[in-house]
């Protein structure tokens, strides 16, 4: 640290002197990437002893009839057992035909353990060859003048080299795992270093010393830098010992040759730079605005889903061949990297990744001085007692939420549409904010803002919410080039709203009312009544709006529906009232309900163009802007 200022020097001794303290921190800056490094050593070890070998060697047992081992050959690994052998497998012809030819078999089988897995699969790849023979006899005796496999002979041939190949694997899956990686060693360090400190008093009288405000924040950074760079640097040890002794296979995981040169990983390493540069300045940002740890948790979770989303583009199709997208923060090197592994490197796309990972880095950091600049910075701790409550309420309403819906919801749907979907609104997406609410001790009147707007905020709501499929419409063009729509959506949905030819009303109430009162009660009343002493409004809007798309899964919605949520969350606050939010949302389900149920969405001839949904867009913003300004005198003294 002697190229230090020695202020700055100081203050890192000092700071790693107070990590080195903090036990849950260290654990949870080194617990993922030592699963990682460990995971790959366990891999190395079975490969030393011989475990992959005598996986592939081991001779599955199986019962079955006579015409399967007719196909059965020596590089299946199968050996015919009866049935009083206990055999892994068992084939029984389960229907014949009129000769006694077999129809259709049934396999049985117990356990999920390594063995018996594997039997299957084998067993699967014999009766695939079974039933090819069969249809050729069956073809030959109908007198057909060709045999099946002579129609049409199609052979797939990729012309790529094996490191290619393995490259184009690990560039889709090693930019998000090392963005969840560095973020799972860094954001406990950043906690610790900042909002902690400020919530002991230890910020504040760094900050009343002679201690120049930009070396606290250098001496910060590098703290929450180092983290970031430890964990990279094992992280990649642990990829480099995994590509260099593989293949492997133990068991059902398998994990194919990766013969990438270690060259090009070093050179991925060298990308990775500015990806941690700017994982520090996002930290250091959340960090020093944050008044507690508690805030500093919750507004960590949209940088982690934003971090995420963007680390993911480099999966998208054709986003190596737009340099642009290198500009986006997190995207950019994780772009580069994707482009070097697959042996697509640019010289211009790997500057400009770097030059925009420095410069979103640089500006993280001059969000963070900014921050400690701040007279909320000298509160100390936490002004408002409550928001740590209220804060554990809406995580723990999140998870019960979105838990029960993906799992309990969607399999309630699966085997009932309307049912489940009546099901899962209540039980699984309005209940847990309501009871959420309740648990804090909060009034419930107030935290679901259930209170009558003004009669100018509801119709400026309504204005809104005609407007709003216009909006989603622009999202889902803009966002059409790397992630679209797939028509297979729009008629699943068109077909669900035909399903027991409902009567329009019944369509209506479904899927227009009943998500646009339950899903509103949970985010723009229940969660955003929570957050409401947590965060400001601003972040507020924002991380309920991400949550909101996120629970709708699919990956061409999360953005659009994350946009309405956005105008959604602005309409409930301007207004102060549910009802505005839940107005709009009936009217945009409504409408979007009735232009998939006419076939009209969907139809490129009559599909609005772009410039509309901006158009409205405006015109929302407006209503939104306006809204506010005629409330009653009791909101107006809340």
């Amino acid at each position: 640290m002697s190229g230090l200022p020695p202020r700055v020097g100081a203050l890192l001794r000092m700071e790693l002197r107070l990590l080195s303290r903090d036990p849950s921190a260290l654990m949870s800056m080194l617990l993922l990437p030592l699963v990682v490094v460990g995971f790959g050593v366990a891999l190395t070890l079975g490969a030393a002893g011989g475990q992959a070998q005598r996986a592939a060697e081991e001779v599955a047992t199986v019962a079955g009839p006579p015409e399967l081992w007719a196909v059965v050959t020596d590089e299946d690994h199968l050996q015919q057992v009866k049935l009083d052998e206990d055999p892994a497998v068992v084939v029984e012809v389960s229907a014949t035909d009129a000769t006694g030819r077999p129809q259709a078999l049934t396999l049985r089988f117990e356990g999920t353990d390594r063995r018996t897995l594997q039997a299957v699969d084998r067993v699967e790849v014999a009766l695939d060859r079974w039933r090819a023979a069969d249809l050729a006899a069956r073809w030959a005796e109908a007198g057909a003048p060709i045999a099946p496999d002579e129609v049409l002979k199609v052979e797939l041939r990729d012309l790529a080299s094996a490191a290619q190949q393995a490259g184009d694997a690990l560039a889709r899956l090693l930019p998000p795992l090392l963005v969840a990686v560095l973020l799972s060693g860094a954001l406990p360090v950043g906690i610790a270093v900042l909002p902690t400190e400020r919530q002991n008093g230890n910020l504040e009288t760094l900050m009343v010393s002679s201690l120049d405000r930009r070396a606290l924040l250098l001496g910060k950074a590098g703290i929450i830098f180092g983290a970031a760079a430890l964990v990279a640097l094992m992280g990649f040890l642990a990829v480099a010992l995994l590509i260099g002794l593989s293949p492997l296979s133990l068991g059902p995981l398998a994990v194919g040759p990766l013969p990438i040169p270690m060259g090009r990983l070093a050179a991925v390493a060298l990308l990775a730079i500015p990806l941690v540069l700017q994982v520090t300045g996002g930290i250091t940002a959340i960090a020093a605005h944050a008044r507690d740890p508690r805030q500093a948790r919750v507004l960590s979770g949209p940088l982690l889903v934003l971090a995420g989303g963007l680390a993911s583009v480099p999966a998208l199709k054709g986003a190596v061949e737009l340099p642009l997208l290198a500009l986006l923060p997190v995207a950019g090197p994780a772009i580069a990297m994707s482009a070097t592994l697959s042996d697509q490197s640019d010289l211009r796309l790997t500057l400009l990744a770097m030059l925009s990972g420095v410069g979103w880095s640089a500006a993280s950091l001059w969000l963070a001085a900014r921050s400690l600049r701040g007279a909320a910075v000298l509160a100390g701790p936490a002004e408002d007692r409550s928001a740590g409550r209220t804060t554990r309420e809406a995580v723990g309403v999140t998870l019960a939420a979105f838990t029960s819906f993906w799992f309990i919801g969607q399999l309630a749907q699966a085997r009932a549409l309307i049912p489940g979907l009546i099901l899962s609104q209540f039980v699984c997406i309005a209940l847990p904010g309501i009871l959420g609410v309740l648990a804090s001790g909060q009034p419930l009147r107030d935290r679901l803002s259930l209170r009558l707007p003004s009669g100018g905020d509801l119709a400026l709501g309504v204005v809104a919410g005609l407007l709003c499929p216009l909006v989603g419409q622009l999202v889902a063009g803009l966002q059409a080039p790397f992630v679209p729509t797939p028509a297979s959506a729009l008629e699943a949905f068109s077909a669900a709203l035909n399903i027991g030819d409902l009567p329009l009303p019944v369509v209506i109430l479904v899927f227009a009312a009943l998500p646009a009162v339950c899903e509103e009660l949970l985010f723009r009343g229940a969660l955003l009544g929570l957050l409401r002493n947590s965060l400001p409004r601003p972040a507020q809007v924002v991380v309920v709006a991400a949550l909101f798309g996120l629970l709708h899964m699919t990956a061409f919605r999360i953005l659009p529906t994350g946009a309405l949520g956005l105008l959604f969350g602005v309409a409930a606050l301007r207004s102060r009232s549910l009802l505005v939010p839940v107005v709009m949302h009936f009217l945009n389900n409504g409408l979007l309900v009735g232009l998939v149920g006419l076939g009209i969405l969907g139809e490129e001839e009559l599909s609005p163009p772009l410039w509309t949904g901006a158009v409205a867009l405006l015109v929302v913003m407006a209503c939104l802007r306006a809204m506010g300004r005629g409330g009653q005198p009791e909101t107006r003294r809340q």
